[in-house]
Formats: C-alpha cells, sequence, structure tokens
C-alpha cells in the first residue's frame, strides 16, 4: 500500500499599511534648513516689525509644510500570504496471530497527517500615482492534469484558479514532474 498525498491550496490573503517615503527625509531637512536660513536673513536685512516677522514665519511653515506633504508622501505596501494544506494518508498494517491455524488478518487503520506549509511572503508596493503591477509568467501548469504551458496558449487559459501553478521556467515544471503541453510546447519544439 502506498502513501496518499493530497495538497489543497487556500485563497491568499491580503494585508495593506502606509510607509512613508524616507528616501526624501534627507531632502526634506534640507529644505527646512534653507527655509530656516531665509527667514533669518530676511529679518536681519529689512529689521521688520515683530508682528510683520510672526506672519513672514507663518508663510515660511506652511510653505514647508506643503512641500513636506510631497517629499515624504506614504506608500501602500500590500502583502499577499499563499497557504498550502497538504495532507498524507498512511495505512498501518498488522499482523494479528490466533491459536488456531495461522491466518493472517490485515487491518488497515488511516492515520491524516496534516502539513502546513507556507510559502514566500511577497511585498507589492502600491502607490496613489500607478496602477498594481501583476507579474507575467512565461508558462502556467495544471495540478489537476499535471500538465505546462506557455501563457498564451488557449488551453492553458481554462485552468480554474485553484490548480494553476505559475513560474518563468520550463526546469520548474520537469522537476515537478509536469508534462509539456502538445498544443503549444511541443508545436513549438518541431517548428
Amino acid at each position: 500500500m502506498e502513501n496518499q498525498e493530497k495538497i489543497e491550496y487556500l485563497q491568499p490573503t491580503f494585508t495593506e499599511r502606509n510607509v512613508w517615503n524616507e528616501s526624501n527625509l534627507g531632502i526634506a531637512l534640507i529644505l527646512g534648513l534653507i527655509i530656516v536660513f531665509v527667514f533669518a536673513t530676511t529679518i536681519m536685512i529689512t529689521g521688520i516689525s515683530l508682528i510683520f516677522a510672526m506672519a513672514l514665519l507663518v508663510i515660511f511653515v506652511l510653505l514647508y509644510c506643503i512641500a513636506l506633504i510631497f517629499l515624504i508622501e506614504p506608500l501602500k505596501i500590500r502583502e499577499i500570504n499563499h497557504t498550502m494544506v497538504r495532507t498524507i494518508e498512511k495505512p498501518i498494517i498488522r499482523e494479528v496471530f490466533v491459536d488456531r491455524p495461522l491466518i493472517k488478518e490485515v487491518v488497515v487503520e488511516k492515520p491524516v497527517y496534516r502539513d502546513v506549509v507556507r510559502d514566500v511572503v511577497r511585498n507589492v508596493y502600491v502607490s496613489s500615482k500607478s496602477p498594481v503591477r501583476i507579474p507575467k509568467y512565461n508558462y502556467l501548469g495544471s495540478l489537476q492534469t499535471k500538465r505546462y504551458h506557455s501563457r498564451n496558449c488557449r488551453l492553458g487559459k481554462l485552468i480554474k484558479r485553484k490548480y494553476k501553478i505559475s513560474n518563468n521556467s520550463k526546469s520548474y515544471f520537469i522537476k515537478k514532474r509536469f508534462k509539456a503541453c502538445k498544443v503549444c510546447i511541443v508545436k513549438i519544439k518541431k517548428n
């Protein structure tokens, strides 16, 4: 008797969070120092009264805040978690001996082992200015038929989402013992 293995892919879970763009933090700091320097020099050179100096300070602070909004803009990060559940059924065979003639009786028990394997967490960075970039893979495989297809194959587009595996290399599918599609892959080799 052989071990029976069943693989089930669960729905991916998405989490989103905002992250501040820290790459422009140095530029914002330098801009702040420049604004302080310009404010100090204009007060010294012009010698304006305290009320006008406060009004000028408010104007400079507002301009600096507007510049900060554009420099340190938050980005949305979307994390996608893929979960795979692998169930292995392993039969247990016991021999039972009786006092009468030697009779071999086989009792089969099927314990179920469940392994939860988490795939790699991919961070997808989403900016408010550009749309989400979904990666395009060169090959698609079906867990149900154990065949792989090129991205543009008409049969590959018929694979249900729960059975679909995507990758960019043929060797990945060959290692997993998938067979090549007779329409798209074998046809390309003959030409």
